[in-house]
C-alpha cells in the first residue's frame, strides 16, 4: 500500500475544480462565504417610504426630551451663582469692577436661560447637579481660602523681629 503525496499545485487544482463556489450555500443552508465585519444592512424590502421619511423626527416611543425651559427659581439660583463667581473673580484680581450687582446677576441669568431654551440645551439630572454642587461649594469655600491665605501673611502682633545693620529682616 503505498501513499502518494500529491504537490501543491495538484492540491490547489484539485481544491478549485472540486470545492463548491465561496457564495453557493452548504448542505445545511448556510453560506461558505465568511462572515463580514459591522453592522449589517438594512434590507430595502422592509424599508418604506414611511420610516425614511421620520427618522430624524422624534417618535412618541422613544425617550422624551426635556424643554430648555428654566424655571423663576432655577434663573434665580443661577443669578446668585453668578454673582457669587464674580465676587470670587473680583477678590482674586483684586478688581471691585468685576463684581455683578442683583439685577445685573438677574439679567446675565436671564438671558443665559433664554439662549439655552433657544438651542435646546438643558443641564439637567446628574451634570446639572454636579456642575452646581461645584459652583457653589467654588462660592463658599474660595473667599474662605483667600481669608485665611491673607491673614497668615500678616504678621503676628507682639512679635519681635530683629532688623540687621543693612536694614532686612534677620532671620
Amino acid at each position: 500500500m503505498t501513499i502518494e503525496n500529491p504537490t501543491i499545485n495538484e492540491q490547489i487544482e484539485s481544491a478549485n475544480t472540486s470545492a463548491p463556489s465561496a457564495s453557493l450555500p452548504n448542505n445545511e443552508g448556510e453560506s461558505t462565504a465568511p462572515k463580514k465585519r459591522g453592522r449589517p444592512r438594512k434590507n430595502p424590502e422592509t424599508l418604506n417610504a414611511e420610516s425614511v421619511g421620520n427618522a430624524g423626527a422624534s417618535s412618541s416611543s422613544g425617550p422624551k426630551k426635556r424643554s430648555g425651559k428654566m424655571s423663576g427659581e432655577q434663573i434665580g439660583n443661577l443669578a446668585k451663582q453668578l454673582q457669587g463667581i464674580h465676587m470670587i473673580a473680583a477678590t482674586i484680581t483684586n478688581l471691585p469692577e468685576v463684581m455683578l450687582h442683583e439685577k445685573e446677576a438677574e439679567m446675565l441669568a436671564g438671558s443665559i436661560a433664554n439662549m439655552a431654551s433657544q438651542y435646546d440645551l438643558s443641564l439637567d439630572g446628574k451634570t446639572g447637579a454636579a456642575i452646581q454642587l461645584l459652583a457653589t461649594a467654588a462660592m463658599i469655600y474660595t473667599p474662605r481660602y483667600f481669608q485665611i491665605r491673607a491673614r497668615m501673611n500678616q504678621p503676628v502682633q507682639g512679635t519681635v523681629v530683629e532688623v540687621s545693620k543693612d536694614g532686612t529682616a534677620a532671620s
